[in-house]
């Protein structure tokens, strides 16, 4: 054997064990996933999965989505729903004729109240430097975007609600997709939570939606 095909042959090798070790740690990925989901039916926990961030539930989000009659959202200040690049813009942009969206954010009117997303601003400054100005400015332009999609669609209602940074809440048909706010990261990178229609915890969330929107302000 001359030297270049011995060489060739140990890059052929190393191609072959990268191949094979993404190969085992993306069935192992998945297989784990499923292992925990089928734990959690047998089980009945009320909870399906934990993941680690918002993107990877995006492809459980859509299928959610698409199977749902009536979708409610509690979100804060909504960037990834309506912008061009945000993950869940499809909610907004692919909703179907036989579907209604419920869709809360915040309120960037105080009256004279405790405007919480102000405090929200606050945190994100320290999170990543955004200017805290410039996080209430992105909340009232979402206020307008929002507003111009609802006019154009009768089958979404648009609300912007006045509630501390908690969480954001995703209510399909049949799951419940939570995930948190805290002081020290952005909600799309900590963990979201997916539980099961008929649940405790949806139907706590569920409850917790309807009593939140009943006190919102109708979009203008």
């Amino acid at each position: 054997m001359d030297y270049t095909s011995f060489i060739i042959g140990i890059i052929g090798s190393l191609i072959a064990s990268v191949i094979f070790t993404m190969a085992a740690y993306l069935i192992s990925k998945r297989f784990k996933k499923q292992v925990t989901i089928l734990f959690n039916r047998v089980v009945d926990t009320g909870m399906i999965y934990i993941y680690n961030n918002q993107k990877e539930a995006i492809d459980d989000i859509k299928r959610s989505f698409k199977s749902s009659d009536e979708i409610r959202i509690m979100a804060y200040r909504g960037y990834s729903y309506y912008t061009d690049t945000g993950s869940l813009r499809f909610i907004l942009k692919d909703l179907e004729k036989w579907q209604r969206l419920y869709f809360m954010s915040s309120d960037p009117i105080s009256d004279g109240k405790v405007n919480y997303i102000i405090d929200r601003a606050s945190e994100v400054t320290n999170i990543d430097t955004e200017e805290q100005q410039h996080y209430v400015d992105e909340v009232k332009h979402g206020v307008k975007i929002l507003a111009s999609i609802a006019a154009k669609n009768d089958n979404i209602e648009i609300s912007h609600h006045n509630h501390p940074p908690t969480f954001k809440i995703m209510l399909f048909r049949d799951d419940l997709y939570l995930s948190y706010l805290s002081k020290d990261s952005r909600a799309k990178n900590n963990k979201m939570y997916r539980y099961r229609s008929g649940s405790d915890m949806y139907k706590v969330m569920e409850r917790h939606f309807d009593l939140v929107l009943k006190g919102s302000r109708k979009s203008e």
